[in-house]
């Protein structure tokens, strides 16, 4: 998808249309200098998650400066900045088994709005998906809408508007009280079809990759 074909196709959000408080942009950089852009989403007052390639470099290399930017706001200079302290993840398998690419990680501070994972059957029908391009010039959150077409075990398919910086956005589907549950995570595309990704039934997956108490 073309720059032109993303803008024409989703659009900019502002504050008041979503809570954003529990989105937002996640920065980081490595020793060698380079940067990265991804999104990631509040699902507990320390803990965020995205995909897990947002850690990493080209040539894998880890971006072990990580910040998360809640409710970013290219035009408002006084947004919060929260320190990423630590991160959980399987790196052995990223690229090979689409269940690894995903990261938890803990803020060196609290946040009081969380989006709640949703249910298994809940990963079907329409959903909306909110992240931060890093192809526009002004890096504010974006939403694209669109419906599941397939899930293939706990992988995600549909054709929302997507563009590099939305790694690790939010997959949301408003659930019978009228609030937004997270049923996944956008990947990215496919190399061979281009067909937009996410990893969905984030509580079995999660609980597996803290290998610890149910968290969630």
């Amino acid at each position: 998808m073309t720059n032109l074909t993303f803008a024409q196709s989703a659009y900019e959000i502002q504050s008041d249309e979503l809570n954003l408080a529990n989105i937002g942009l996640l920065k980081g950089m490595n020793q060698s200098g380079e940067t990265s852009q991804c999104t990631a989403t509040v699902i507990a007052p320390r803990l965020i998650l995205t995909a897990a390639h947002c850690l990493f470099s080209n040539n894998d290399e880890i971006f072990e400066k990580l910040e998360f930017y809640p409710n970013y706001n290219s035009s408002d200079k006084s947004h919060s900045r929260i320190k990423v302290i630590n991160s959980f993840y399987k790196k052995s398998t990223i690229g090979s088994d689409i269940k690894s690419d995903i990261a938890l990680l803990e803020l060196q501070s609290s946040l009081k709005v969380y989006i709640p994972l949703a249910t298994h059957t809940d990963e079907f029908g329409p959903i909306t998906i909110v992240g931060y391009p890093d192809i526009v010039s002004v890096q504010n959150a974006w939403l694209s809408e669109c419906y599941i077409d397939e899930r293939q075990g706990p992988a995600l398919l549909y054709d929302c508007p997507t563009a590099p910086g939305m790694s690790g956005a939010p997959i949301l589907k408003m659930n019978n009280n009228g609030r937004y549950a997270l049923v996944g995570i956008h990947i990215g595309k496919r190399t061979d079809d281009q067909i937009n990704i996410g990893l969905g039934n984030l509580k079995v997956i999660l609980n597996g990759l803290i290998n610890g108490p149910t968290l969630f």
